[in-house]
């Protein structure tokens, strides 16, 4: 058996090479299967866009359910649009053609309707600067392994209009859930069943890999496997009370697992509920709580203060470099 030093060794070492291949799998027994009766395994992707919040708002892709089912991507985007405005229920067509983009990376979409490169960049970004074109709704793309081509990931509900500029930030979070009755590309508001979610930014230990496996018990709506506990919300993106903190030095992915156990743990005890550290990104960490009884008030308020100082004290004890200019933002 691998000591705790060779197996933290060969998950750093797996961390640098970083492929970009993602892959969940969903396994379903026999009685499972039945009880699903016509449902789809449905993805998604989480985008944060103009409202800052972030959030699923297309159905990725939906695959007719079988015994055990993968879905693979790349974390690889593309940027189109669309003329026709976003409203649930409606299969979202792309308008133009996908152009290969990159996080920190700048765009322009010019007269003739195509995205150019343009000068600078924000970290975990993507950004339109200027639009040439007619007002359209922009698309974020994501590489599906499966087809091998670019799928409209996150539609923004709001016209970009001609001269406007819009800024999207992919998360490093997926959720599957079960849903009857629905297409690849059509948006939406809410799920069918309960959601599993994945913080696929980092390498699943239960794996050693960038791989996750999951079953669903559609009777009592329970995920179980290498997904987050399950939620009982059908909201899709939906969150209890949470915050996110932005920082300015990016944190080695290597240290994620250590830093959100130290953090965890600070904030628990400081404010007598369970809490959720994920990172989305080197750069964000989503930080949610909830009381056992529910969607209640903590019983000690959460402030931006003991964030603080959890993260000074996990900075402190070497989880990762100290970074006094982080900036904290509570989402309703």
């Amino acid at each position: 058996m691998r000591n705790t030093a060779e197996r933290s060794f060969r998950l750093r070492i797996m961390t640098d090479i970083d492929t970009d291949l993602r892959t969940i799998v969903v396994s379903e027994d026999q009685k499972q299967f039945t009880d699903l009766g016509i449902k789809q395994l449905c993805f998604g992707q989480k985008v944060i866009g103009a409202d800052g919040k972030p959030k699923v708002n297309l159905i990725w892709r939906s695959d007719h359910k079988a015994p055990t089912m993968a879905i693979s991507w790349r974390v690889k985007y593309g940027l189109n649009w669309t003329k026709t405005e976003p409203t649930v229920g409606l299969v979202v067509t792309e308008g133009g053609h996908w152009k290969d983009c990159h996080l920190g990376s700048n765009y322009n979409l010019n007269k003739d309707g195509y995205f150019d490169i343009a000068p600078g960049g924000t970290p975990n970004e993507i950004s339109i600067l200027d639009n040439a074109h007619e007002p359209v709704y922009p698309i974020l793309g994501l590489w599906d392994e499966k087809s091998k081509q670019y799928r409209p990931a996150y539609v923004d509900p709001t016209t970009l209009d001609t001269h406007g500029n819009a800024q999207y930030q992919p998360q490093s979070e997926n959720e599957t859930w079960f849903a009857a009755r629905v297409q690849t590309s059509e948006m939406i508001s809410s799920t069918g069943t309960a959601v599993a979610k994945f913080n696929t930014g980092i390498i699943n230990p239960n794996t050693n890999d960038y791989l996750w496996n999951t079953t669903y018990e559609p009777l009592s709506g329970v995920w179980s496997g290498d997904n987050e506990p399950s939620a009982s919300t059908a909201e899709v993106g939906d969150a209890f009370a949470r915050f996110i903190v932005r920082f300015n030095k990016s944190v080695p992915v290597n240290k994620w697992i250590k830093a959100s156990a130290d953090v965890k743990i600070d904030l628990e005890k400081k404010w007598g509920t369970p809490v959720t550290v994920n990172w989305l990104t080197k750069f964000l960490v989503e930080i949610k709580f909830k009381s056992k009884d529910g969607m209640e008030v903590p019983r000690n308020t959460p402030t931006e203060v003991d964030i603080r100082a959890a993260f000074k004290a996990a900075s402190q004890s070497g989880d990762f470099a100290p970074d006094d200019s982080i900036e904290i933002a509570e989402l309703e």
